[in-house]
């Protein structure tokens, strides 16, 4: 996400633990915030990243399946049941994958890391809307440390 609205996003993260109070205080701003309103459906993307080889790591969310039940694309998603629960992320959260070789429908539990070529490009489908688009590389299961509680957006 561009900067600016990965710090009007993160105004309204908790962040640390609020009293009931606080939370309803929070969530009255945030609705009503009209950029973090737009930030949370934003297409702006981070053009240094356009064109570049990239290792990403997050969670698949399938979407088209070929002959014999095989992947052809997904989406690459920041965190665990994004897309599965409304509303799904910001399409500048979402990475449309394309699959070249048709694969195994992964286990969608699990993070991996995709590589590829990052674009830019809206893909629209009923679950979500990505602004970045992938043709995948390779993709491995992701090794690194878990993220830490709502703090997907940074």
């Amino acid at each position: 996400m561009p900067l600016t609205e990965r710090e009007i996003i993160r105004k309204y993260q908790q962040r640390s633990a609020m009293n009931i109070a606080e939370q309803i205080l929070l969530s009255i701003g945030a609705s009503t915030d009209e950029a973090y309103r737009d930030a949370m459906f934003s297409t702006n993307v981070v053009e240094e990243l356009l064109g570049q080889p990239s290792a990403i790591s997050g969670f698949i969310v399938p979407l088209e399946l070929g002959s014999e039940q095989q992947l052809t694309s997904f989406f690459l998603v920041p965190y665990f049941g994004a897309c599965i629960h409304y509303p799904p992320p910001p399409p500048n959260q979402l990475i449309y994958v394309r699959v070249d070789s048709h694969m195994k429908i992964p286990d969608i539990n699990i993070a991996y890391t995709v590589t590829g070529v990052l674009k830019h490009g809206l893909y629209e489908d009923i679950v979500g809307t990505s602004a970045y688009q992938l043709d995948l590389i390779s993709i491995e299961l992701f090794s690194g440390q878990p993220d830490d509680f709502r703090q997907h957006v940074y």
